[in-house]
């Protein structure tokens, strides 16, 4: 099995709360071809923006 990756995203501040919801209902997505499980997920909100931050690893 692959080692975790981890990403940091841009979001726009409106739509945080809804990404970190999707988030949430997420369990696997397809990342360059292959099958990736989402790990843990985010969104940090810092001086009136927000970031997502989530971990995947290839399965």
């Amino acid at each position: 099995m692959a080692l975790p990756w981890g990403v940091k995203e841009p979001v726009a501040i409106e739509y945080s709360e809804a990404v970190s919801k999707y988030m949430e209902s997420v369990d696997e997505v397809e990342v360059e071809g292959q099958k990736a499980k989402i790990l843990k997920a985010g969104v940090k909100e810092r001086n009136g923006e927000a970031t997502l931050i989530y971990r995947y690893q290839l399965v």
